[in-house]
């Protein structure tokens, strides 16, 4: 099996805010992945994926990844997916 994970920062997620230029302060996010991979053979594998987006008070970053934010500013965003891979 293999084990992988990152971390990530966004700085200054928050552009406009209350119809101003936003000051950067506050809205950073800091994203978080682990990921693990088990072959059940040469060909066939199986995973798991887990994100963490922690935002600062004034961002709202979703996992989702949505053009629209998904999360109230300064919520946290969480994801997890399980899947199988299988090369033809």
């Amino acid at each position: 099996g293999l084990i992988t994970g990152s971390v990530a920062q966004a700085r200054n997620v928050v552009t406009v805010l209350n119809g101003a230029a936003a000051n950067g302060d506050h809205d950073d996010a800091v994203i978080s992945s682990l990921k693990a991979v088990y072959n059940l053979s040469k060909r066939t594998s199986v995973y798991g994926l887990f994100t963490n987006v922690n935002n600062e008070s004034l961002a709202n970053l979703a996992v989702s990844g949505a053009p629209m934010p998904t999360v109230a500013n300064g919520k946290s965003s969480r994801g997890l997916a399980f899947g199988v891979a299988h090369a033809f």
